[in-house]
């Protein structure tokens, strides 16, 4: 079982990683005149420097474990202010299970106080409260320029264009995996090193606004990401065959895709946490 808790905590702080790293011939560019690689860079260098935006996200997965199919779907909205973080979600979660589907409502507020960041969630009218190391990545933007490998406009659509990026990951997600368990004060897995080096390019696709530079949406496949990281960490577990079996399985028939689209830049209001929020005396520590 803690093998089994091992890689599902290396996996999601891989996705994590690569989330923020995105949020953190070719058609021609119109805009300014830069190549496509500056273009993307500029981008989330000035996501960065956002005070405030709202992002909706959208996460959808699949997959075959023990026989039985399974498909689940996040959806929902999120207001947030930077530095200190202060967010206020709401969220869909819809799970199917062989036919059999579970649906419900979630509202989130992450606040960061301190070294801590407390997650307030509420789930079937019961606020609960848990808090955490606060971990921001400290990705250096001439580190990620580095690690992208190819940069290609796609399309444009107007005022928008979309490229498509190619990243080194296992570089980026090292480094990110280091700070991570520093920060949560988590022993570094000794197999991480080799699990990462040859996970070979990422890509997802950014779509910037020319007019104001902005990232107004990414969308990631990352399916075949997580069957390859998935399948190097079991390899590491010298768990047995029969044991890993299950595991393999949904990894060859695992289906994940993510989208974040962005709006309100620095015009999101104040946000505050209610008092009934936060008079749940009991807080979980990860």
């Amino acid at each position: 079982m803690q093998k089994i808790r091992r890689m599902s905590i290396m996996l999601a702080v891989a996705i994590f990683t690569l989330a923020v790293s995105v949020c953190s011939a070719s058609p021609s560019w119109d805009g300014p005149e830069t190549s496509p690689e500056e273009t993307v860079i500029n981008a989330l260098q000035q996501m960065a420097a956002l005070k405030s935006c709202h992002f909706n996200m959208d996460v959808t997965a699949a997959l075959s474990f023990q026989g039985k199919s399974l498909d689940a779907s996040i959806k929902g909205g999120t207001d947030c202010v930077q530095k200190p973080l202060l967010c206020n979600s709401t969220y869909n979660l819809t799970v199917d299970l062989d036919s059999e589907k579970f649906q419900r409502n979630f509202a989130q507020y992450i606040e960061e106080s301190g070294d801590k960041t407390i997650i307030y969630t509420n789930i079937d009218n019961h606020w609960t409260q848990m808090a955490q190391p606060t971990f921001s990545p400290n990705i250096n933007f001439n580190d990620y320029a580095k690690s992208i490998t190819k940069v290609r406009m796609l399309r444009n659509d107007g005022d928008l264009a979309v490229f498509e990026v190619k990243v080194a990951s296992g570089s980026l997600l090292k480094d990110t995996m280091d700070q991570y368990m520093t920060a949560t004060g988590a022993p570094v897995p000794p197999a991480a090193a080799d699990v990462l080096k040859d996970l070979g390019d990422f890509k997802y696709t950014v779509t910037i606004n020319r007019k104001t530079s902005l990232v107004t949406r990414f969308d990631m496949d990352l399916s075949e990401f997580v069957a390859k990281l998935g399948n190097s960490i079991l390899q590491t577990l010298n768990m047995p065959e029969d044991k890993t079996k299950p595991f393999q399985e949904a990894l060859r028939t695992v289906k994940i895709r993510l989208s974040m689209s962005f709006s309100q830049y620095d015009a999101v209001g104040p946000i505050t946490i209610p008092p009934e929020v936060k008079a749940n005396d009991s807080v979980k520590t990860l």
